[in-house]
């Protein structure tokens, strides 16, 4: 738990010092998040998810550079329907149910791909990022993960807590001028990476986001 102190700790930080960015330029989007695992540890159940969203915060500290943070939500599930386990000499029978929850909370930095046009001659050159921007990004943070076994009557409930990585490529297209407050879709692919614990093994799965932004 004490790391996931350090990076609540940072996360906040970070968000605090964006005040000192008041006047740059920055984008809250909401995001519908759909998890496809990639591996079969205990805390990640195999089938993929529709259930997921997230918050994201960027402000840019660059022309094509931007920093900010992510927190999101997805929930896994799965019926096993009846089914007979034996755990030494008991014997449980009943109907099977696990799902499992994980909050990713991130810090991020992402490169947007511009193109620059040349204004005048010898002079200088001016960013033109365009409607469709394509991006890659980098969340380093952590994952907070609660799997939960129903079995009949009984409940059986771990949680976990994982340092955690998550590389992302996607693309935003943005309504209007980006000079101006307005509207964009943005769509993106993230690779989850959960690190292994003392008790618990690492797991990946795959995401897709789609959502609205805006940019103020």
């Amino acid at each position: 738990m004490k790391i996931m102190r350090y990076i609540l700790t940072g996360f906040f930080v970070v968000f605090l010092g964006f005040s000192g960015f008041a006047q740059a330029k920055s984008m809250l989007s909401l995001n519908w998040n759909m998890g496809f695992p990639t591996s079969s540890a205990n805390n990640i159940i195999s089938k993929p998810s529709e259930s997921g969203l997230s918050f994201d915060l960027r402000v840019w500290v660059g022309d094509q550079v931007t920093i900010g943070g992510t927190l999101g939500w997805n929930l896994f599930f799965k019926d096993f329907g009846y089914v007979r386990e034996v755990n030494k000499k008991t014997t449980i029978s009943g109907y099977k149910r696990r799902y499992s929850t994980i909050v990713p909370i991130m810090l991020t930095v992402h490169y947007y791909f511009t193109k620059k046009r040349q204004v005048q001659p010898y002079s200088f050159k001016d960013i033109v990022p365009g409607n469709i921007r394509p991006y890659l990004g980098l969340g380093i943070g952590g994952y907070l993960l609660t799997a939960k076994d129903f079995m009949g009557n009984s409940t059986k409930s771990n949680n976990y807590t994982h340092f955690g990585l998550q590389p992302e490529v996607g693309i935003m297209y943005l309504f209007g001028n980006i000079n101006n407050n307005n509207f964009a879709v943005n769509a993106s692919f993230k690779y989850n990476i959960s690190a292994k614990t003392k008790t618990d093994s690492s797991s990946t799965w795959f995401g897709i986001n789609i959502g609205l932004a805006y940019l103020f």
